[in-house]
């Protein structure tokens, strides 16, 4: 969640118990964007015993570990260039295929042997899937979400109004159903963690994030936040967050790079067993950043996971931290949240260890926490300014935050353009397909862009490509087109009276006009007496003002009108 006020955003799943600083806070600064005047502050009991002096802020330790593409994707598609359609192969490996469509079928075979079905019932003609028909299974799904439409069953409409001629041709009403209600990851027989409440993804998820993994590697800055996968059924770990776009939902854990990749992902199903004295907040960050610390780079996060414990952890495994902080966490640097300021002015205060709380006064109290040697009190210029023409100058720890902040944010919008997700009675299907085609998508279509540049396509481009692939067999080329030649042939112009041609210049912007009737308007105009010409000036005839140019006289001795 940015903010360029405030951050105020609750959680019910918070951890109020958190660890307060051993090492106490020692030195602080304040600053006004009005003012350059420092001042000094005795702080409470708990602190005033400390020595206060001014700071100033250090260099960063550098970044040392490598980042980007470890992974090379392979050209399976004709031609050496890499297709849209084999950066998402490389997600949906062969195995995860493999997987479901022997799954799917063990499940099929299991519900005809133990149900009593009738002479009619569709599932008698169940037949034994294969993974090209699961590819097209799922270039269907994906298509769905480009073209949305009431119900399923409207894609085989007869109707003009509705019915996709592609899905008709690719599969069956019928045959698509029983896919889709038959679609599994696991066989249900088997023995399984009684713990485990996700036991039915656990195969697709751990494969999916084992990929990710091993394809990209996130950079110097990396964000942990909430997603919501939509879900208002029965669901004993359904969450509620008010914030979110979906409020009820499926709570996944995400941590992404700056470019939205989402690198590792937990599903939320209850608060894990505290390990080792650390909160449950503390442990996610923990866990998910595992494989990324100790290399100085820089954790995102909102006031849910901030605490001084979690920072200490952090600061421990040489990596760093930003964030918003609950004014119940900062426990020693209580100086820190009880100060009264004024809009604009900001006041810190830095442990001995390195941890700093920043309170930012705008339009209300921002409480900031960071790690970061580099930050300080100082306002910076935003670049931007307010309705008063005024500069907006915010603190160099709040514009790190907002810019660090929006990976997961533009990992969820890019899932949420053309979702594929529609109502369910089964959760697991809908949490499945949010990773098959939500965030396996967007990691494909990042990857995608690593090869050939940001502007490359759009993702709406990039799904029909996978579309394309999957149904016609024909791999989406994006070619921008050219600007249309501009052709003054006698040949054309025989073949169409409309042509555009090209004015004198007079100094001024002038459009083009048509040639053919321009002629037909000045002929008509002039025969009818429709206008009186008066060289040089204004003149208005019939309630239309019409300018007349001295110079525009035509080698008949016409006058021409502009």
């Amino acid at each position: 969640m940015l903010f360029d006020e405030t951050d105020t955003e609750e959680s019910g799943d918070s951890e109020s118990d958190m660890s307060s600083l051993d090492n106490g806070f020692s030195r602080m600064q304040f600053e006004s964007s009005s003012s350059e005047e420092q001042v000094t502050y005795d702080g409470d009991d708990d602190v005033d015993s400390q020595v206060w002096s001014e700071i100033e802020s250090e260099s960063d330790i550098e970044f040392s570990e490598g980042y980007g593409m470890i992974e090379e994707v392979p050209a399976n598609s004709e031609g050496s260039a890499i297709n849209p359609i084999d950066c998402y192969r490389h997600f949906t490996t062969d195995e995860i295929i493999s997987l479901m469509v022997r799954e799917t079928n063990r499940y099929a075979e299991q519900h005809v042997q133990t149900q009593e079905l009738t002479r009619r019932s569709k599932t008698l003609q169940w037949k034994p899937t294969t993974n090209e028909e699961m590819l097209k299974f799922l270039g269907i799904i994906i298509q769905m979400g480009l073209v949305r439409m009431p119900e399923i069953e409207y894609y085989w409409s007869k109707s003009k109004l509705f019915g996709s001629e592609v899905i008709q041709n690719t599969m069956s009403r019928d045959r698509f159903e029983l896919l889709l209600k038959f679609f599994h990851l696991l066989n249900n027989q088997e023995e399984h963690a009684d713990q485990d409440r996700l036991f039915k993804l656990r195969p697709l998820l751990d494969s999916l994030r084992a990929r990710f993994k091993s394809i990209y590697v996130p950079g110097s800055v990396i964000s942990i936040d909430e997603s919501m996968v939509p879900w208002e059924g029965r669901l004993l770990f359904k969450q509620y967050i008010p914030g979110k776009a979906h409020k009820y939902g499926v709570k996944i854990f995400k941590l992404a790079s700056t470019n939205g990749y989402t690198w590792n992902f937990m599903v939320y199903t209850s608060k894990q067993a505290p390990t080792a004295g650390l909160g449950h907040a503390q442990t996610v960050v923990l866990d998910l950043a595992d494989g990324l610390l100790e290399c100085h780079r820089t954790v995102v996060v909102d006031n849910f996971f901030t605490s001084i414990s979690l920072t200490e952890s952090l600061l421990q495994n040489d990596t760093y931290l930003i964030g918003t902080l609950r004014s119940n966490r900062a426990r020693s640097g209580q100086g820190v949240v009880q100060k009264k300021l004024k809009r604009g002015e900001v006041y810190w205060l830095q442990s001995n260890g390195g941890i700093k709380l920043i309170k930012w006064k705008d339009k209300r109290d921002v409480l900031m926490i960071s790690t970061k040697p580099s930050h300080s009190a100082t306002l910076v210029d935003t670049g931007k300014t307010n309705k008063a023409n005024q500069r907006i100058m915010k603190p160099s720890v709040v514009l790190d935050y907002n810019k660090g902040k929006q990976g997961i944010d533009l990992s969820d919008q890019l899932s949420a353009y053309y979702t594929c997700l529609r109502r369910s009675k089964k959760w697991y299907h809908t949490v499945a397909f949010e990773m098959i085609f939500g965030v396996s998508i967007v990691n494909a279509y990042l990857i995608y862009k690593e090869y050939y540049g940001t502007n490359i396509m759009t993702i709406l481009q990039f799904r029909e490509s996978l579309v394309r692939s999957l149904l016609l067999g024909v791999p989406f080329k994006n070619v921008k087109p050219g600007p249309r030649e501009r052709s003054t042939s006698q040949t054309k112009r025989k073949l169409a009276d409309h042509e555009l041609e090209q004015m004198e210049e007079s100094g001024r912007d002038v459009r083009r006009r048509c040639a053919g009737c321009y002629a037909k308007i000045r002929e008509n105009s002039l025969s009818q007496g429709k206008y009186e010409v008066h060289t040089g000036v204004q003149h208005d005839v019939s309630n239309e003002k019409v300018k007349i140019s001295s110079d525009e006289t035509s080698s008949s001795g016409e006058t021409l009108i502009s």
